[in-house]
């Protein structure tokens, strides 16, 4: 898909905004005709006002958000990325991201993944979308709890041979996460002796085993931490890389049909964690692969 000019995109919106004007209009109409007319007349207009909106009113609303999205992904993540492509509101495999065993996710209809985002950095394959799941607590009285935000893989174009979890303490707590970790993977809960990582993050590893991750990963991963306003995962699976980030999303807000638009509004980028998210990755890629674990001790 292609991106819009803010020409093109303010003619699309005033045409939106038009549609959405006379519809309220016809809702008045109906409004009307069943004070000073008849209730089968009332019932006709009505009729006529709701095919008007799913004819035309919502078609002209949504395809004007969907144009602005696309138009402010395609403007703003090639700063960070090459050959990136918006595959429409469906998401990521759910069950690609499920084996990703990052968070306790509940699978079903509860989990939901839309706005799919490809691209390239330095020879690394990176996905992204907006999802939101349902909390997987194993307690049997637990209330239902929800999160959303973006999720993010990156492949590395080399191996590094180290697995981890990191899943920050404010995204999930740590009664719930730990348990879950426990019981459906082979991570189990471990510690960097590092002053700022160890209060944020609960860490995970294969049992017996600590990864080699250097200080520059963890640095550029604190520096991601105190960026975002959100909070953060993170996964590292030999040379894959995932990321989940709490209340940040790569598509834009619906843009609202009453002001014109602007540039500043269209060159916004949505999710500027990307970047620091990269730089993670770029020093992932320069760990020495043939480092091997380092044996937990007793």
């Amino acid at each position: 898909m292609q991106p819009m000019t803010l020409e093109e995109l303010e003619k699309k919106r005033l045409a939106a905004r038009r549609s959405y004007i006379f519809y309220g209009i016809l809702n008045i109409a109906v409004l009307a005709t069943l004070i000073v007319s008849t209730l089968q007349l009332g019932l006709v207009v009505l009729v006529l006002s709701l095919v008007y909106y799913f004819g035309l009113a919502r078609p002209d609303i949504k395809g004007f958000a969907r144009d602005f999205r696309v138009s402010n992904i395609m403007n703003t993540l090639p700063r960070e990325m090459e050959n990136v492509v918006y595959h429409g509101k469906g998401g990521l495999d759910r069950d690609v991201l499920l084996q990703d065993k990052l968070l306790p996710v509940k699978p079903g209809k509860s989990f939901l993944t839309f706005h799919k985002v490809t691209g390239e950095s330095r020879g690394m394959k990176v996905e992204l979308c907006d999802v939101t799941f349902q909390v997987e607590d194993l307690s049997p009285k637990a209330k239902a709890q929800f999160a959303s935000g973006c999720w993010v893989r990156v492949r590395l174009d080399r191996h590094t041979g180290q697995r981890a979890r990191l899943v920050s303490r404010n995204m999930i707590t740590p009664g719930i996460q730990r348990p879950w970790f426990q019981e459906n993977t082979e991570f189990r809960p471990m510690e960097w002796s590092e002053s700022r990582v160890d209060p944020e993050f609960c860490s995970y590893a294969p049992e017996g085993k600590l990864p080699v991750v250097s200080e520059s990963v963890l640095g550029r991963l604190m520096d991601l931490v105190e960026y975002t306003p959100g909070s953060v995962a993170m996964g590292l699976e030999d040379d894959l890389l995932v990321f989940f980030l709490c209340h940040r999303f790569v598509a834009a807000k619906d843009p609202s049909l009453k002001k014109p638009l602007t540039q500043e509004q269209l060159d916004l980028n949505p999710l500027p964690e990307l970047g620091y998210i990269l730089k993670i990755a770029t020093a992932c890629r320069r760990m020495d692969s043939s480092e091997d674990s380092q044996e937990r001790p007793e």
